[in-house]
């Protein structure tokens, strides 16, 4: 699963929300960004990847878009990322890049791209910094192994200077609320919510009980029930999620493995199928109850295979309530 490695001297939170970067901050590879087709000389999903390096600026997301048109594509041809190594640039430009990112169903990744010892090209470590963090999220499914991911505050150069200055006036403020508003909405279109899902409860269904949870907008449940035979199934319905029928099934057919908190289950643990626009996944977890999950490092299920189609099957649950919730639906089998 996609690893985090966050430059955590740059990060300002302030409750929930991301702060956003300012537009203007120093770079280190000042040079605007580029994008080129690399490979490793493979044939395999994920062998070919769009080097995305230098500043954002207000055009890149047409670039990119130039970029895949001049291969006769109007989206993503299949297991092409998007590989980001940026210190940042303009914001709004960043945004841009990322909405464009998603439309195109294009997957992200962090780090530089390398020439390898045999004319062909190699992934090496990297950075995404500032506006880069924003186009990052626009990815169906984002990586950030072997990268650093930052953000940070807002800042202006005499602030830098003199901390105590007062150079704030009431427009600036203004200004500053408007945009991160905007970076909060942003954030949230691209599926990246803080405290997404309501703890754990459980709901009467059948003869039984299951424990149930749902998303703060209501676009996604997860339940846990048990059934006869006592297998715990974990079933998540999804209405937010745009993925056609042939693309699910080609994600299913390269499935290694499935993961949930923390345990490896057999690729054959996952089902899915779309049914009036709903995405629904039932993950049978042998073995697995409340105690697992609310001791689990990463509270969550997902997939390992080729990168490109983790999006899809990747969720992140909450541990409140789970033992306690899942503990009863187990004693009340539907």
């Amino acid at each position: 699963m996609a690893e985090f490695s966050l430059a955590c001297s740059d990060i300002r939170i302030i409750g929930d929300c991301l702060v956003a970067p300012n537009a203007n901050s120093p770079s280190a590879i000042s040079r605007k960004m580029t994008f080129n087709l690399r490979g490793n000389g493979g044939n395999l999903v994920g062998s070919e990847w769009i080097a995305a390096e230098g500043d954002i600026v207000a055009e890149t997301a047409t670039d990119l878009e130039n970029f895949i048109k001049s291969f006769g594509h109007s989206e993503n041809p299949g297991g092409w990322s998007v590989r980001l190594n940026s210190p940042g640039g303009d914001v709004a430009g960043g945004i841009r890049l990322g909405e464009l990112i998603r439309k195109l169903k294009l997957d992200t990744e962090i780090g530089a791209t390398e020439p390898d010892a045999h004319g062909h090209w190699k992934r090496a470590p990297g950075h995404c910094a500032s506006a880069c963090a924003f186009a990052f999220l626009g990815g169906l499914s984002r990586a950030a192994s072997g990268g650093e991911l930052g953000v940070h505050q807002f800042y202006d150069e005499i602030s830098l200077r003199d901390p105590s200055a007062k150079v704030f006036s009431s427009l600036d403020m203004s200004e500053h609320q408007f945009v991160s508003a905007m970076l909060i909405d942003y954030v949230f279109r691209m599926g990246v919510y803080p405290k997404e899902f309501d703890p754990w409860s459980i709901e009467p269904t059948g003869a039984g009980v299951i424990a149930i949870t749902r998303s703060k907008d209501r676009t996604r449940t997860a339940k846990f029930s048990y059934f006869a035979d006592g297998v715990p199934r974990l079933t998540i319905e999804d209405k937010r999620f745009d993925i056609d029928v042939e693309r699910l099934n080609g994600a299913l057919a390269v499935i290694e493995k499935v993961v949930a908190f923390d345990l490896d289950f057999p690729k054959d643990a996952l089902k899915a199928k779309c049914c009036n626009g709903i995405l629904i996944l039932e993950f049978t977890l042998r073995g697995l109850d409340g105690k697992v999950i609310s001791a689990s490092k990463w509270p969550g299920v997902g997939v390992d295979g080729p990168r490109y189609m983790w999006g899809p099957f990747t969720y992140v649950l909450p541990k409140q309530n789970a033992e306690i919730a899942i503990g009863v639906a187990s004693r009340n089998r539907v």
